[in-house]
């Protein structure tokens, strides 16, 4: 990897956070606001759609430096510019106006498919304790879900302040370290996470607990789509890089995961808006937001010695998230349950919540 694109860090971040702050001033004039109701988690108004602020980073990075060098405008980079752009569009328009469950999904669903067109499928996949397993064409179907899951997973997680944005800071690290300075460099993938990292270091200055803006649908789907299909970018090795991908994600795939199931033994409406998520159960018990925030990247930090285990030839590191969800699951039980009423809780006014969205997860 050039050294020199790292300097790109300090414009991207001087761009986003200014984006953010514009973004922030409309977004109160235009009263594009997250306004609590009976199922937030939030008491004061704020505005949201920050994540535009991430989406126009990352895309006029990346289109930038292909004007300049003329070498990194690939088949895989404009499929993904435009199927990124796409999905921020109907995020952005959820934030104004709210789309239904399933003009957001069929969306959603219908950019999976033609990525999967353009970019492909694997036809075998890395399972933990069974291995290589062979599903065919059926990989193309198993492609759109993590597309549309990854999406909806990361809107789901989006749900405290600094959480959504300091996570994608570390799987983009992740991502940069596994396949710019190690693993089968590649300078798509180079430029697409650098362009993250300054980003979303922008809009956490704004974000950070306590938010002035809220990221909004339009940044946290199109950071779940990007990392979803960053794996497809890399044609010769979709499999291991998928596998990288969930062991980079595994603290909002394993929340995600199960709280929907949890929700779904419960005999609970899954789709419907709730607080039961980990990292919400522990805002809850009284931990601070900066506090839970920064223990979601410090799992997703652990993720990235995992996916580098992996890369190097390890398989039994595959069941590592497992029984450390395990034990954050446990955590987030103790205080949720028996040390509740020992925090003293804290005034949480900028919880976000997305309730006019139905949540899944």
């Amino acid at each position: 990897m050039d050294n020199s694109l790292l300097l790109l860090l300090v414009p991207q971040i001087i761009i986003a956070y200014g984006i953010t702050w514009g973004i922030r001033r409309w977004a109160m004039r235009h009263n594009v606001m997250d306004v609590p109701n009976a199922r937030s988690s939030h008491t004061k108004v704020t505005p949201r759609g920050g994540g535009v602020a991430v989406v126009l980073t990352v895309t006029l990075s990346v289109i930038g430096l292909s004007l300049v060098t003329g070498t990194l405008i690939t088949s895989e980079i404009l499929a993904y510019l435009v199927g990124s752009m796409l999905i921020a569009l109907v995020g952005f328009i959820d934030d104004v106006r709210s789309l239904s469950t399933v003009h957001r999904f069929g969306a959603q669903a219908l950019v999976a498919l033609v990525m999967v067109y353009l970019l492909g499928y694997p036809q075998t996949f890395q399972v933990p304790l069974f291995g290589i397993v062979e599903v065919g064409i059926f990989g193309a179907v198993i492609t759109v879900i993590w597309i549309v899951g990854l999406i909806n997973a990361y809107n789901f997680m989006d749900g405290i302040d600094g959480i959504a944005g300091g996570n994608a800071v570390i799987v983009a690290l992740g991502w940069l370290s596994l396949y710019g300075l190690s693993f089968n460099p590649n300078i798509s993938v180079v430029v697409i996470t650098i362009a993250i990292i300054g980003g979303c270091i922008g809009f956490l200055g704004h974000n950070w607990h306590p938010a002035r803006i809220f990221m909004g649908d339009v940044g946290s789907t199109f950071l779940g789509f990007t990392f979803a299909v960053l794996p497809l970018m890399l044609q010769e090795s979709q499999v291991p890089s998928l596998t990288s991908a969930a062991l980079l994600l595994w603290p909002f795939l394993f929340d995600t995961i199960v709280t929907f199931g949890h929700r779904m033994i419960q005999g609970k409406n899954v789709f419907a808006a709730h607080r039961e998520h980990m990292y919400q159960r522990l805002v809850i018990a009284g931990l601070p937001h900066a506090v839970v925030s920064s223990t979601y990247m410090v799992l997703s930090l652990m993720g990235v010695i995992f996916a580098n285990a992996y890369l190097e030839g390890s398989r039994i590191i595959l069941i590592a998230p497992l029984a450390l969800g395990i034990g954050l699951a446990y955590v987030t039980y103790l205080f949720s349950t028996k040390y509740r009423f020992a925090i003293r809780p804290i005034e949480d006014d900028t919880m976000h919540h997305k309730t006019e969205t139905l949540q899944q997860g």
